[in-house]
């Protein structure tokens, strides 16, 4: 069984921020997931236990109102974990 972390961190480093290939340029990184997918793990236990980290500034940002902060905050939760099962974004259901 794998756990996966959730973190809330205030702003993205540059090291995730260097993870995004075809983002637009204005727009905010919200999360992040950081670890093996599972379609890709061999049977060796992963080195660092699976992270989703979740960024206050850019879902404050983003966000009009507190409601709209919560939604984000599920949507971008609900989409890493989507990268955790090994989905790219084209896949991801909406």
């Amino acid at each position: 069984m794998t756990n996966v972390a959730i973190a809330i961190e205030d702003e993205p480093t540059d090291d995730d921020l260097d993870t995004l290939d075809d983002a637009e340029p204005e727009s905010e990184l919200l999360g992040i997931y950081r670890g093996v997918a599972l379609p890709l793990r061999s049977h060796d236990p992963p080195l660092l236990p699976d992270e989703i980290a979740i960024f206050r500034g850019p879902i404050n940002r983003a966000a009009s109102s507190r409601e709209e902060a919560v939604e984000e905050v599920r949507a971008t939760v609900m989409h890493e974990l989507g990268h955790y099962f090994g989905l790219d974004d084209g896949e991801m259901p909406h």
